[in-house]
């Protein structure tokens, strides 16, 4: 049994806000920053979303962490979809990283077998503007994607303007093609020590934690609360590397990992991974010549 062990003892649901307490033993424990309010807060009502769902966004964050240093968490219930894709979602991380073992335990009491509420086929895009999400956009437009941007991911709270410029233009994409968007806050990285994952795993391995082991599965999950809500069975990330690339290549975000990814019917997609950064800027340059809409 491993001496390294996370209980996840309450998840609190408040109107649009979902609260996760824990506490962490072992010497683990300096991974994290225990001090710090583990919180997600969506832009609509999260009463009605089960603990069973609610507590992805809480795994896809820690469940890394906890392979690397063999170590177990414990939770009352887990989606089914999602529990049989841990396997999956780990070994994608074990052929990138073959110099780690990738141990570690999830322990529950029950598994529960959740389908979207709505029973629609909606689908989802992660999109912050950028050339990447922007192409992955245009490949997916056709589905009529919600767009969804975190606050606490590349743009960190105290950084208020640099929130409100990505807001408003996610917003006027949005309303260029008539699209729902939604925006969510977390302190899913305010949560985690950086310097110690970083010494202790990532550069050994030649990365650091954000990049090389968290940002993937940990910014997919959060789309699970909303996937249940709204209906939603197919999310998209959109693709950063290519393979057109010659080089070996590390990512949290990989086909190898996010397109493992499921919970409640619904399925991911690394969007793009075809595409060069330089096919992906002729697709909206493309896009834009021949129907007159500008992105940038």
């Amino acid at each position: 049994m491993s001496l390294n062990k996370l209980t996840l003892t309450k998840i609190l649901k408040c109107r649009e806000s979902i609260e996760y307490f824990y506490y962490v033993e072992g010497e683990w424990k300096d991974a994290f920053q225990e001090q710090q309010s583990y919180f997600v807060k969506y832009d609509r009502d999260m009463t009605w979303c089960p603990d069973s769902i609610a507590v992805i966004p809480f795994l896809g964050n820690f469940l890394p962490i906890s392979w690397v240093f063999d170590a177990e968490i414990v939770i009352n219930e887990v989606d089914e979809d999602f529990l049989y894709s841990i396997d999956e979602i780990k070994s994608g991380y074990q052929e990138m990283y073959p110099a780690i073992d990738f141990k570690g335990s999830l322990s529950i009491k029950r598994k529960v077998k959740n389908s979207v509420i709505k029973g629609l086929n909606k689908s989802l895009l992660f999109f912050s503007g950028g050339v990447d999400a922007t192409a992955s956009l245009i490949s997916t437009l056709n589905e009529e994607p919600m767009l969804v941007t975190l606050l606490g991911s590349d743009i960190f709270f105290h950084n208020i303007d640099g929130w409100n410029n990505v807001k408003d233009a996610v917003k006027q994409t949005a309303e260029k093609f008539s699209l729902p968007y939604s925006f969510i806050k977390t302190s899913f990285r305010s949560v985690i020590n950086y310097n110690f994952l970083n010494e202790r795993v990532a550069k050994p391995n030649h990365e650091n934690w954000w990049h090389g082991f968290q940002h993937g599965i940990a910014i997919i999950t959060h789309s699970a609360p909303l996937a249940y809500l709204e209906g939603i069975k197919q999310i998209y990330i959109a693709s950063t590397d290519s393979i057109k690339g010659n080089e070996v290549y590390t990512c949290a975000s990989f086909p190898t990992i996010d397109n493992n990814v499921r919970f409640c019917g619904c399925k991911v997609l690394h969007e793009g991974f075809e595409n060069s950064r330089a096919d992906k800027v002729r697709k909206i340059c493309s896009f834009s010549k021949r129907t007159g809409i500008s992105f940038f």
